[in-house]
């Protein structure tokens, strides 16, 4: 058969009972219809590959590197409904959602968490501090607080300065004395 034959006997649909073997790029007009469980697979090994098994969609990297997902500028985790689940901005913050509202956002001075803090198990942990830049603070009211002034030594500060201290041995003290029940 001649090239053009060929290509006439190809114009409406057509149907290969084997393989194809193409050399160069590949156009497609419109789309690439896959049934369920068809998978196309990329990389000499199949090393990624893309289907959908009849239930769920997977991407699958299954070759030895990692897989990477690049965006020029945002990189978006959403619903097709539109909901934001996940997003990373070049150069800046991550946000996590929950129910398309913003609940765990990186930032240049570390994590802003919008919601309550729930631990199961575990310990939270922060630095020692000082009477005027105490770990455990207010975000309106930064030195005050409470910190660590030594082992077994808790501190409590309240604009800079050390007002009170639980000492190892349970005793309280306060740095101008203690006055209860006074107006």
């Amino acid at each position: 058969m001649t090239r053009a034959k060929d290509i006439a006997n190809i114009i409406s649909d057509a149907n290969f009972g084997g393989t194809l073997d193409v050399t160069g790029e590949t156009t497609l007009a419109t789309h690439l219809n896959m049934g369920d469980g068809d998978i196309i697979k990329l990389g000499a090994s199949a090393d990624l590959q893309i289907y959908h098994d009849g239930t769920h969609s997977f991407i699958s990297d299954e070759g030895t590197g990692n897989l990477i997902i690049k965006g020029s500028n945002e990189l978006l985790l959403a619903t097709t409904a539109g909901q934001d689940i996940l997003k990373g901005t070049t150069g800046g913050d991550v946000k996590i959602y929950h129910n398309n509202a913003e609940k765990l956002a990186t930032a240049s001075t570390g994590v802003t968490v919008t919601g309550n803090v729930v631990i199961n198990s575990g310990v939270v942990k922060g630095e020692r501090g000082t009477a005027s830049a105490p770990p455990f603070t207010f975000s309106d009211d930064l030195d005050t607080g409470m910190f660590n002034i030594s082992n077994a030594h808790l501190g409590f500060t309240v604009g800079g300065s050390e007002r009170a201290r639980i000492h190892s041995n349970g005793v309280v003290s306060a740095s101008a004395g203690v006055a209860l029940g006074v107006g």
